[in-house]
C-alpha cells in the first residue's frame, strides 16, 4: 500500500513563476475545447443568433457574404420571406475554423 508523503522544497520567486508557468502550459496545451456542434443553435440561425455566437458585428456578417479577392464569400446568408438566414452546418464550419485560427495564433505567441 503507498503511503502519501509531503515533501517540503525551497523555491525562489522565479523559480517558482517559472515552474507554475511551466505547469499551466502543458494543461493549456492538453486543453480541448467543447465541440462548436455542442452549440446550442437553430437550424437556419437568424443574424442576431450567428453575430453573437461568432462574436462578431452585423457589418462583418454583411461583408462575409460579399466575394473578394482571392476568396468566395465566408458566410452566404439566404432568404426566408424577408428575413435573412444563415445554415447551422455553414455557421458551425466558421466557427470551427475560428477557434482552430485562435488556438494556432496562441500557439505562435507562447
Amino acid at each position: 500500500m503507498a503511503e502519501n508523503q509531503t515533501v517540503f522544497t525551497s523555491y525562489s520567486t522565479e523559480q517558482f513563476t517559472n515552474l507554475m508557468k511551466l505547469i499551466v502550459r502543458s494543461e493549456l496545451a492538453s486543453y480541448v475545447p467543447a465541440s462548436p456542434t455542442a452549440v446550442a443553435l437553430p437550424d437556419y440561425p437568424s443574424r442576431r443568433q450567428t453575430k453573437e455566437i461568432l462574436g462578431v458585428t452585423y457589418t462583418t456578417l454583411t461583408n462575409w457574404s460579399k466575394p473578394t479577392d482571392g476568396r468566395g464569400p465566408i458566410l452566404v446568408p439566404f432568404k426566408v420571406g424577408s428575413r435573412v438566414r444563415y445554415r447551422r452546418e455553414e455557421v458551425l464550419a466558421v466557427l470551427k475554423e475560428f477557434n482552430r485560427l485562435k488556438a494556432t495564433e496562441k500557439e505562435s505567441n507562447d
